[in-house]
């Protein structure tokens, strides 16, 4: 019987995947279907800047891990894939993923590792071996999902926002995306407020903001805006709905988004030129 990774390796043979010794080479095309589950019921636990940092360490070991599941980096090799400053004297920016490398993927037994992590310098190699019986990259729980292709769009980001802020803020909005089957089926979009999100990801609604004005400006997400509901306790008086967010632009057009936003609301939901009265723009929340 084949163990966990001879079974990883056999999959991603028979997908085509460029083998060269123990290493596998994803091509461009593998990295849109490569990815990793993420349980949604877990993402509560991986908060702010040091938690979400999780997210692209599982990522940064699928990317990398070898034919029978073992993974070789230092952490300088880790820190620059995903977009962190390795020139500089402040040791402390190691710790979390010390910390994370230790406490959630050995301490829980995903992997071993003969080294001890929080001795190791930032150039020295380290080895991964990843559990045969425990796999970190599958949840049977309700999951999210994250490819190689955009976790690498994320981490290539000229941005002065964390990349694990942006992750998080993406993979968020994400968790709402329903895929459902078949030719009919609800439009594919997610609308968390912004103040949602912020006490979802531990960070603030300016950082959330300037968040959703990155990955938008590099279409990682599309946005619909505009869109009024009448004030509760003006009548006549319309204010703005919450964003409603997707991955695909067509899925914002049409009515279905006013629809569903509807039922949040339990009102009528109206585009701008089409308000019959007073709109009126609310002061900008903070936290």
């Amino acid at each position: 019987m084949l163990n966990l990774w001879e079974n990883f390796h056999t999959d991603f043979l028979m997908k085509g995947v460029l083998k060269i010794d123990n290493y596998i080479y994803l091509s461009e095309k593998d990295k849109k279907i490569t990815s990793v589950g993420f349980s949604k019921k877990d993402i509560k636990n991986h908060k702010g800047i040091s938690g979400l940092k999780y997210y692209l360490v599982i990522l940064y070991l699928r990317k990398h891990v070898q034919t029978f599941g073992q993974v070789t980096l230092t952490l300088n090799d880790l820190l620059q894939e995903i977009g962190y400053s390795t020139k500089t004297n402040n040791k402390s920016i190691y710790s979390d993923f010390r910390e994370i490398i230790k406490t959630e993927i050995i301490n829980k037994g995903y992997a071993s590792c003969s080294t001890d992590i929080f001795v190791i310098k930032p150039n020295d190699l380290f080895h991964l071996q990843l559990s045969y019986e425990k796999n970190v990259f599958f949840t049977e729980d309700n999951f999210v999902q994250i490819s190689i292709a955009e976790y690498e769009k994320i981490c290539s980001l000229q941005s002065k926002i964390n990349k694990s802020i942006l992750l998080g803020i993406y993979l968020y909005i994400k968790q709402y995306i329903m895929d459902y089957p078949g030719d009919i089926a609800p439009a594919k979009i997610s609308f968390p407020s912004k103040s949602q999100i912020a006490k979802g990801l531990d960070t603030s609604i300016p950082t959330v903001e300037n968040g959703l004005s990155v990955l938008e400006s590099h279409k990682l997400i599309y946005i619909r805006r505009d869109m009024f509901v009448e004030n509760k306790k003006e009548e006549g008086v319309f204010v703005p709905t919450r964003n409603v967010y997707a991955l695909d632009p067509n899925e914002l057009d049409g009515d279905a988004v006013l629809i569903e936003l509807e039922r949040i609301y339990g009102k009528r939901i109206y585009n701008k030129e089409d308000v019959p009265g007073k709109i009126k723009y609310l002061t900008k929340e903070r936290k």
